[in-house]
């Protein structure tokens, strides 16, 4: 159980946070990703409860509740399973969310992800989205929801295409993220060789 309240912007993890919200790349320097808001923590929480690499993961995650919130958080974990001793919980006081969000209203509660530290697995013998350098998080995000709407189980983004994980991406997949093997700034060569062995049909669209 938290312990202590966060009230200073010069905290390190203040900082931190403030970066992962600001900047859309950032997670892949500091090795964190920042999940903001009750849905995509519950989308998180969810998973976590039948992947056991993301259940890992999780023993290492902070949750980030605003002072305030603190009466909410025990009946929020209990709908998916949780319980606050199985957490580790940082408190911060109120006035930091601000700082630290990248929404026009501060969400009261998030979390704090590391990215997984073992080796990208891979590619699954499976319906895969490509995408080729695409820029709109917005976009990126709806396939994200549309993919795993209709059961593919991978996405692959080239080199060039925006960040999976920044948080504009991740607030437009709205928890789609958890249900995809996603794997990032593919070299285009390398994944059309690897793309051959796997014996699947290629589809594509074009804009001409």
């Amino acid at each position: 159980a938290a312990t202590e309240v966060i009230s200073s912007r010069e905290n390190a993890l203040i900082k931190t946070l403030h970066k992962l919200a600001q900047d859309g790349g950032a997670y892949r320097k500091l090795g964190d990703i920042w999940l903001e808001g009750e849905h995509l923590v519950s989308s998180c929480l969810q998973k976590a409860r039948r992947d056991y690499a993301l259940g890992q993961q999780l023993e290492s995650a902070r949750l980030i509740v605003c002072q305030s919130y603190l009466p909410q958080l025990p009946h929020f974990l209990q709908q998916y399973g949780w319980q606050m001793a199985s957490l580790n919980i940082v408190l911060i006081d109120d006035k930091l969310a601000g700082s630290i969000s990248s929404l026009e209203s501060a969400a009261p509660i998030g979390l704090l992800l590391p990215i997984s530290s073992t080796p990208q697995a891979g590619l699954l013998r499976s319906n895969t989205v490509v995408l080729d350098r695409l820029q709109d998080p917005g976009n990126v995000g709806s396939i994200l929801r549309s993919a795993a709407a209709l059961r593919f189980t991978q996405v692959i983004a080239l080199k060039g295409a925006v960040a999976l994980w920044s948080p504009k991406v991740l607030r437009a997949g709205m928890g789609a993220h958890f249900s995809l093997q996603l794997i990032e700034q593919a070299d285009a060569e390398d994944l059309r060789l690897q793309l051959q062995t796997l014996d699947l049909p290629l589809l594509a669209t074009s804009s001409h």
